[in-house]
C-alpha cells in the first residue's frame, strides 16, 4: 500500500484496490436512469425501498433484455 498524507485519497486507494470498473457501454444508461431516480426517492422517503427497488430491478431487467 502506498502511504498516503491526504486519509481521502488513501481511502479511495484502498477500496480501489480490489475495484472492478463498470462497463462503458451504451446500455449502462438504462441502469443509471432507474436506479437513480429509484435512490432519489428512497432518500427522499417517497417510495417503499422493498417493494420499489425490486420494480427498478425489473424495468432494468426488461430494457436490457
Amino acid at each position: 500500500m502506498v502511504p498516503w498524507s491526504d486519509h481521502k485519497s488513501w481511502g479511495f486507494a484502498t477500496v480501489g484496490a480490489n475495484a472492478v470498473p463498470m462497463p462503458s457501454i451504451p446500455e449502462m444508461g438504462s441502469v443509471w436512469d432507474d436506479w437513480g431516480k429509484t435512490e432519489a426517492a428512497l432518500i427522499k422517503g417517497s417510495a417503499d425501498p422493498a417493494a420499489d427497488w425490486v420494480k427498478m430491478a425489473d424495468a432494468i431487467k426488461a430494457k436490457l433484455g
